[in-house]
């Protein structure tokens, strides 16, 4: 096992937020940020890609949607 590795597993132990998480994006480069959703009735931690903004749980919920709806 890798530093890496071992550096991604001690993270995801102390901030991982199931279902709200993109562990897709670890791999990247930049994959594994700490962000805030912007969701006003979630307002969950979650970690992934530099440039998400929804947790994986509130972007489920609108796939179909157009972008920018729903986000006042």
């Amino acid at each position: 096992m890798t530093i890496t590795e071992k550096f991604k597993k001690v993270l995801l132990g102390v901030h991982a937020n199931p279902g709200h998480d993109y562990p897709e994006d670890f791999e990247h480069e930049n994959g594994m940020y700490m962000s805030i959703c912007i969701d006003q009735e979630c307002k969950q931690k979650f970690t992934g890609g530099k440039y998400r903004f929804l947790c994986k749980a509130c972007s489920d919920k609108r796939k179909g949607q157009a972008v920018g709806q729903g986000l006042n």
